[in-house]
Parts: structure tokens; sequence; C-alpha cells
């Protein structure tokens, strides 16, 4: 029997050294970890932000990429008129010129619109 307490104070020892050295291990380890976690969320941190100014730039890029175009419209509207004001100088036809001013008023009021639009841009 008292080899058996032995054999038992020796396994039970054993044992509490055993789970002594995993708690300390684990503990570094833990504290490992948290490090870890920490510097990855810093850096996930910065790339959060570093996203949210890349969106904010292409935001206005886009928003001049629109104001361009609708300038580009405006233009395009502006020529027309004029090309339509020169045929309007040529023709003799009645029935043309009033074709001719129609197109011309359609023109003019989408440059209108057009060009309240562009009033709506802010850059």
């Amino acid at each position: 029997m008292e080899k058996f307490k032995n054999a038992l104070n020796i396994a039970l020892t054993i044992l509490v050294v055993v789970v002594l050295y995993f708690v300390v291990s684990g503990n570094s380890k833990l504290n490992e970890t948290q490090d870890t976690l920490n510097r990855v969320n810093s850096e996930l941190s910065v790339l959060k932000d570093s996203i949210g100014k890349t969106q904010q730039s292409l935001t206005l890029v886009l928003n001049k990429l629109e104001f361009t175009e609708n300038e580009l419209k405006i233009l395009k509207n502006e020529r027309d008129i004029l090309e339509l004001e020169e045929l309007q100088r040529r023709t003799r036809n009645k029935e043309e010129l009033k074709v001719l001013k129609e197109q011309i008023l359609k023109k003019e009021e989408m440059k209108k619109e057009l060009q309240k639009y562009a009033n709506t841009f802010e850059l």
C-alpha cells in the first residue's frame, strides 16, 4: 500500500507539473496571440482609413467626369445649334425653315436644361 501511495503521489506530482507547464506556456502563447491581434487590428484600421480616402477620391473624380460629360453635351448642342442656324440662312424653302426653327428651339431648350444641371455641380 505504501508503494501505491508513493506511485500515486509521483503520478499526481507529474500531473501537476504537466498542468503548470501547459498553463505557463499557454499564457505566453495567449500573450503572443493578443499582440498579433492588436497589430492586425491597427493595420486594419490604417487600411480602412486608406480605403475611405480612396473612396472619397474616386467619388470626386466621378463627379468631375460627370461634370465634364455634361459640359461636352452643352458644347455639342451649341455646335448643333450653329449648324442648324447656318442651314437656316441658306434655306429658301419655307417648310424646311419651319423644321429647322423647331430643331433649333429643341436644341436651345436642351442646352438650357444641361446648363441648369451643370449649375448643380460642386467642384
